[in-house]
């Protein structure tokens, strides 16, 4: 995260250039900002189906890669995550108002506690034929950033052993979480005119994660952040909204209120 803090300095910086040079007054009112974020990677298709027992739900299973099925999807992948505000009316201090970096481990950045959202999509799926005692239902056409994939045991085509199910992440930011597993739930931050709010998140090493990605392919997992004002996507001032495919990249950026 060397690059991070790199950026985060000079985001700094110019905001307190820009509030020094500054001769407008706070006045009164607030803006509600708003950061969510998002991971997107190169992952393929897997056909999954609901197996019963009889009448008896059993398990979720899955096979692939289906055949030419690489696509980008969203991801649920970690990331660290902190938002920095500098008030206009006190411009050569800062406060840092939304944090995921434990204390407990000096302050450094990164801790992987945040979550971006998953892929929902589903297409349909071959019917799959009953296999006594058991029998299936329920066909889908899920990629690996779908909850089926955690859920399910998967048998590869690519002659992996057989996966067994493996934990369902909680999408969250800063213990904020959404309705739904395929929405991105938001932080937000109250600024009053003249207040800069910064933004930084860094992805989770890919070998500290899950195995959700293609053999031999880049799977270029890129991290994105949106901000809205007052419920509009917004434009930030500075910085960048989308990392690097290189490993534990991570963005930061920066947006001073009117």
């Amino acid at each position: 995260m060397r690059r991070g803090w790199f950026v985060f300095a000079v985001l700094i910086a110019a905001v307190l250039a820009a509030a020094c040079d500054s001769s407008q007054p706070t006045v009164g009112g607030t803006t509600t900002a708003a950061v969510q974020i998002e991971a997107r990677a190169n992952v393929e298709l897997y056909d999954c189906y609901d197996r019963f027992l009889g009448t008896t739900f059993d398990s979720v299973v899955c096979s692939g890669p289906q055949p030419g099925s690489l696509t980008n999807r969203p991801v649920p992948w970690r990331y660290s995550f902190r938002v920095i505000l500098v008030h206009a009316d006190r411009p050569n201090d800062f406060e840092i108002v939304g944090n995921s970096i434990a204390a407990q481990n000096g302050g450094t950045f990164p801790t992987f506690g945040d979550v971006a959202r998953f892929d929902v999509v589903t297409a349909s799926a071959p019917i799959r034929l009953d296999e006594p005692p058991y029998n299936f239902q329920n066909p889908r056409r899920v990629s690996q950033g779908h909850p089926d994939f955690f859920l399910g045991t998967i048998t590869f085509l690519d002659g992996r052993a057989e996966r067994g199910p493996i934990p369902l992440p909680e999408v969250n930011i800063l213990g904020n979480t959404s309705s739904s597993p395929g929405v991105s739930p938001e932080f937000t931050v109250e600024l009053h005119s003249g207040d800069s709010v910064i933004v930084e998140a860094a992805k989770q090493l890919r070998g500290q994660g899950p195995d959700l990605f293609p053999l031999n392919i880049d799977p270029s997992l890129l991290l994105s952040g949106r901000l809205f004002v007052n419920g509009s996507q917004t434009t930030p001032n500075a910085g960048t909204v989308e990392s690097t495919g290189a490993d534990g990249a991570g963005l930061s950026f920066n947006y001073i209120s009117d």
